[in-house]
């Protein structure tokens, strides 16, 4: 970021991620009944504005940006951890865990004025976040069938992308009017309790159960 500003950095992380990606691609396989084995199936107002936010209490931004490093390495970790846990307590609990852990992580974006502060707020979110977008898909297996899970997953996180969009312009909006970003924090940490509260609602076809 110093030596080449945001743009040349998004250069330099987009080809490594074309290479990365490339590189992993011989490793896939279709499906896991193709090596004989079972299924297994492994919100964006943080991503936007946490720099922001941390330059805005006089954080430098060498430092301001490493927050989104802190949100996308326990992003991997949620989705490895939350993924097999749900496979043992139920993907209906585990996603309540994912939840209750993200709007934690708001409510710590809120309170926070300082970079160590910041530092934990991204580390829970981004384990949050990477836990519920691994379960988010294997829930809709679990409620709908695996023969349904991919047109209905890409159908329903294209709306939920949609959306999500429209969080880091309300935030920014909340901003301009308040000067800070409190309101767009528990906000954000109220629509994560309100989908808590429909999950408890949430039931799959009579002829499939979640746990």
């Amino acid at each position: 970021m110093s030596r080449l500003g945001g743009r040349g950095a998004y250069v330099v992380f987009g080809v490594a991620v074309l290479l990365a990606l490339n590189g992993l691609a011989v490793l896939m396989r279709r499906d896991p009944e193709t090596m004989g084995l079972g299924p297994w199936i492994p919100v964006f107002i943080p991503l936007v504005h946490l720099v922001p936010m941390a330059r805005g209490l006089g954080i430098s931004p060498l430092l301001a940006a490493t927050l989104v490093s802190a949100l996308g390495a326990p992003a991997l970790v949620g989705r490895l951890l939350m993924g097999g846990a749900s496979d043992r307590i139920g993907r209906r609990a585990a996603l309540a865990v994912a939840l209750v852990l993200q709007a934690a992580a708001f409510v710590g974006f809120a309170l926070a004025h300082e970079l160590p502060a910041l530092y934990a707020a991204s580390l829970v979110f981004g384990f949050s976040y990477g836990a519920g977008s691994t379960l988010f898909p294997a829930a809709v297996a679990d409620f709908f069938g695996r023969e349904q899970a991919a047109s209905l997953a890409g159908l329903l996180f294209a709306l939920a992308g949609s959306m999500a969009a429209w969080g880091p312009l309300a935030a920014g909006f909340i901003y301009d009017r308040a000067g800070d970003y409190q309101l767009a924090w528990w906000l954000s940490a109220g629509f994560n309790a309100l989908a808590l509260i429909l999950l408890t609602f949430a039931r799959p076809p009579a002829s499939r159960s979640l746990a």
